[in-house]
């Protein structure tokens, strides 16, 4: 019930919806006569996607949780008894299946890390976690589309170990430790993409994770400052990535997953 209820939540709060929210409370509010209420959300459902559109403001918004935890390096790592990577860097689903070939997405960074620590820490466990986002799947795993890729790449797949149930961040982590049965003093490290870098640690510390080591990718701001940019394609995208987060770690509070 709460996956399902994330994703309408999800679709709900689409920044390209905003405006027609602010619209239709204008309307209603012009038929009850409330004219001064009902002109100032007009105008605001016609400015907001301008604000949307100018870069910095939606990498304000996301900028701090992707500094949430400091940037790393494979060579700063030390020693490493385990590599987990979240889910949601492949186009799972119906597309790889009909075209039978494992797609990336735009999160490829988590793939590409993935087989760098590989190869870096060779006696180290590799775990893929993620079945899929979808609300409805349909089609090939994550899974398979991450051992379709592992194949055309030459890489042995015995190499690496596969979660492929979780749907989303909190059963990600408690899958994870129910199958990797971490021990006491190993070193473990979680890799997503730095905006998700977050809620995905306090998943994991809640599901009783105490020694992992960060490393986030797939940055898409600027450590502190970001060139002014008219460009609504970055920017929705900026919004929809910082309230996607932000909505996540409070429903993961008020339910108790972090």
């Amino acid at each position: 019930m709460f996956f399902i209820l994330t994703k309408i939540v999800g679709l709900l709060n689409e920044p390209i919806l905003h405006s027609l929210y602010l619209g239709s409370a204008a309307f209603i509010l012009h038929l009850f006569r409330q004219r001064q209420t009902a002109t100032f959300l007009f105008c605001a459902s016609i400015l907001l996607p301008v604000l949307y559109s100018i870069t910095p403001i939606g990498a304000a918004f996301l900028r701090p949780l992707e500094n949430h935890a400091p940037q790393i390096s494979s060579a700063q790592l030390g020693p490493v008894d385990g590599i987990i990577i979240l889910g949601g860097h492949t186009k799972s689903g119906l597309l790889p299946q009909e075209r039978g070939q494992g797609q990336v997405s735009g999160s490829a960074e988590r793939f590409i890390t993935a087989l760098a620590l590989a190869d870096r820490y060779p006696d180290a466990e590799v775990w893929f976690s993620g079945l899929s986002g979808a609300l409805q799947h349909k089609g090939w795993s994550e899974a398979q589309s991450i051992r379709a890729l592992l194949g055309e790449l030459g890489k042995d797949i015995r190499r690496f170990q596969f979660e492929e149930a979780s749907r989303n961040t909190a059963q990600n982590s408690s899958l994870m430790f129910e199958e990797a049965q971490p021990l006491p003093g190993q070193r473990w490290v979680l890799v997503t993409s730095a905006s998700h870098m977050r809620r995905a640690a306090a998943s994991f510390a809640k599901a009783g994770w105490t020694e992992l080591i960060l490393y986030p990718v797939d940055y898409q701001t600027r450590p502190s400052t970001e060139e002014f940019r008219f460009n609504p394609s970055r920017g929705f995208g900026l919004i929809r990535t910082a309230l996607h987060e932000y909505i996540g770690m409070a429903g993961y509070w008020l339910t108790g997953k972090v």
